[in-house]
């Protein structure tokens, strides 16, 4: 697997920082990466090496305010004004590079965490500009709920501004993920049963950093738009939807929400859902202990919708 970096410009002219992981041989197909929440696109090498085995190339940016997009620490999950919806931006102006500098190669979407949200609203304010989309790692939620934490984060923006970590809503949103856990060793068990891939969550300086007042507000405005009915109905009745979780994954509610997600998509007119749920399986699928089978299911589903051989 050949490795490179670049830029490209945003919208409001910053750099987003992209890794491109190439295979050796013939590409058969592109998978677009979008990140979860204070992490960074980088820890997904792993996964596009395997990818890579299967002829499939992977472009993977680091979202603003995440990585080396963020540039220095301070910046690291400020997303800046009207940050959420410029990230779904550059995720387009990213496809849109792809699709110039590999035509006629279809292209899927994988969205983890924050990134499944970000693909669950790229996929109606973007439509059919990709061949396929995996979900994972994602999760419905109330909208009294969501209207809450956007109250609180606008509070907390007005008293402390919004660079400021907001380490109260951090503890409401994360304190339960491991309650379900026997004798956890650290907080961030939650993510994966694999110790070697939460210490390496852990001693990484782009990870886990508490969020910013500005985050929590930007996020929980865009979390608002994706669960609108209204929004949900423009997604294209001929997107193909690959939805996976691990059924210990709190963000989905320990797996319950991943069916009424594939039921909700199936409602409105999408004919290709699919879903997979991992037993014991935690959040972070592709650094699980199963990693292996979830790759594999990953593939294989692509493949089936690949109109190259």
């Amino acid at each position: 697997m050949i490795s490179q970096t670049f830029t490209f410009k945003a919208k409001d002219n910053i750099d987003i920082f992209v890794y491109n992981w190439i295979p050796k041989g013939s590409i058969k197909g592109i998978v677009q990466i979008a990140h979860g929440v204070g992490e960074h696109a980088g820890r997904y090498e792993g996964f596009a090496k395997d990818l890579s085995k299967s002829g499939y190339m992977v472009y993977a940016n680091d979202h603003r305010g995440h990585g080396e997009t963020a540039n220095t620490p301070v910046q690291l999950t400020y997303l800046g004004d009207n940050g959420w919806n410029l990230m779904i931006e550059d995720s387009w102006r990213l496809t849109e590079i792809i699709r110039k500098e590999n035509p006629h190669i279809p292209v899927f979407f994988f969205g983890h965490s924050m990134g499944s949200f970000l693909l669950r609203q790229y996929l109606y304010e973007y439509p059919n500009r990709i061949d396929g989309a995996i979900v994972a790692g994602t999760g419905i939620y109330e909208k009294l709920l969501i209207n809450a934490g956007i109250l609180i984060a606008k509070r907390l923006i007005n008293r402390g501004g919004e660079k400021k970590r907001s380490y109260y809503i951090n503890r409401m949103i994360f304190k339960n993920f491991n309650t379900k856990i026997d004798r956890p060793k650290t907080n961030f068990d939650w993510l994966s049963r694999d110790d070697k891939a939460v210490q390496e969550f852990i001693d990484d300086p782009f990870c886990g950093v508490p969020c910013t007042n500005n985050f929590f507000y930007e996020f929980l405005c865009g979390l608002r738009e994706v669960h609108r009915t209204e929004n949900v109905e423009r997604i294209p009745k001929n997107t193909s939807l690959f939805i996976i979780s691990g059924d210990k994954d709190p963000i989905g509610h320990w797996g319950s929400d991943i069916p009424s997600l594939a039921r909700q998509y199936s409602k409105i007119g999408i004919k290709d859902v699919e879903y997979k749920l991992y037993k014991d399986a935690r959040h972070e699928l592709i650094n699980e202990l199963n990693r292996e089978e979830v790759i594999g299911d990953i593939t294989t589903w692509m493949n089936s919708r690949n109109s190259l051989p």
